[in-house]
């Protein structure tokens, strides 16, 4: 067996073992994919760096979302029907169809990437979006990797963090609940933004009915709470749209940064983002982001995988030689967060 079969395979089980708690179908399916050789190599034609078991389970998912809602697959899907079939009997309808729809997925596949756009991460960036606004307001945000652009209206969104407190914006219209832990500083207000830009290679256009399929499809079937939330802030970003730049960040950042009106504080983010970048691509925006800090005041807030499935989020000050800073580790979808570093004296 090549080296590329046996990293495809282990990659699924891997899936597997990682969805039990949060889906059980698609930990069953991603199990069954992983010992048959044809639903295999169907996934081995999908870009390995746009994670294939994601991208397969999506684009049947965005298929049944759309024109194929009515196929015996679809009673297996939290999202498609009130009471689903057992997980564990749906492998032999979804083989089926994926060889049945083998060049639709395929389509799908080459088209998309896995441009998740969590909103409820919102909830773990705003402590470090405050410690950056401290006494440098207003802030302009500028996300690589940005998908919809559904993080870029954060400062629209209510927040709770149960007993630490509470930060509201006076007319938002919902609001993410957040498990904290720790000596979280949150902002005693949402710090007011000037300027908000998404960069993205491919990014998503809400106001697009297909472009916010995809983002449904991209949630796990039995989600229904992340399913609320994507519909809230889909319905956010459509009212007060951010500007977004298609393109290499590499490439567009620096035009983007020098357009900034010179008062306020530039703050790039990034949300699990930074892990689809090549290696040396990521050591290239970093040493961009050193140069443009040395300009004016810059931060970078990142939301990355760190170890034991958990994300970390970090803060650096760029240009000014300052290390970057772990701040807390979180879930991956933002609904707790612990707060690594000390209360300041």
């Amino acid at each position: 067996m090549s080296d590329g079969r046996e990293r495809l395979i282990e990659r699924f089980r891997h899936f597997a073992v990682a969805a039990r708690e949060q889906s059980p179908l698609y930990a069953a399916l991603a199990g069954e994919v992983a010992g048959d050789e044809t639903v295999l190599a169907l996934a081995a034609r999908i870009d390995e760096d746009k994670l294939p078991p994601n991208m397969l389970l999506a684009a049947v998912h965005a298929l049944l979302l759309s024109e194929y809602s009515k196929d015996p697959l679809a009673r297996f899907y939290r999202s498609l029907t009130q009471r689903p079939a057992p997980p564990d009997e749906a492998w032999p309808e979804f083989r089926r169809f994926c060889l049945a729809h083998a060049v639709e997925i395929l389509l799908l596949c080459r088209q998309r990437r896995t441009s998740t756009n969590e909103v409820q991460r919102a909830a773990v960036l705003l402590p470090a979006f405050g410690l950056a606004a401290r006494g440098e307001t207003p802030l302009q945000m500028i996300e690589v990797g940005c998908a919809a652009g559904l993080l870029l209206t954060w400062d629209r969104i209510g927040y709770d963090y149960g007993p630490l407190g509470r930060v509201h914006h006076p007319f938002a219209q919902f609001t993410l609940s957040c498990a904290a832990e720790g000596p979280v500083p949150l902002p005693a207000i949402l710090p007011p933004v000037q300027e908000r830009i998404g960069l993205d290679l491919a990014p998503l256009d809400p106001l697009q009915q297909e472009d916010a399929q995809w983002l449904r499809a991209l949630i796990w079937p039995e989600q229904l709470a992340r399913r609320a939330r994507l519909e809230q802030a889909i319905a956010l970003a459509r009212q007060h749209r951010p500007r977004i730049v298609a393109g290499d960040a590499l490439q567009s950042l620096p035009g983007v940064f020098a357009g900034l009106p010179r008062a306020g504080t530039v703050v790039v983010f990034h949300a699990f983002a930074l892990a689809q970048f090549p290696e040396p691509a990521k050591r290239a925006l970093l040493a961009l982001l050193d140069e443009l800090g040395r300009q004016r005041p810059l931060w970078r807030v990142g939301l990355e995988h760190g170890p034991r499935e958990l994300a970390y989020l970090s803060l650096q000050r760029h240009g000014a030689g300052a290390p970057e800073r772990t701040l807390a580790e979180a879930t991956p979808h933002g609904e707790q967060l612990h707060w690594l570093e000390p209360a300041p004296r």
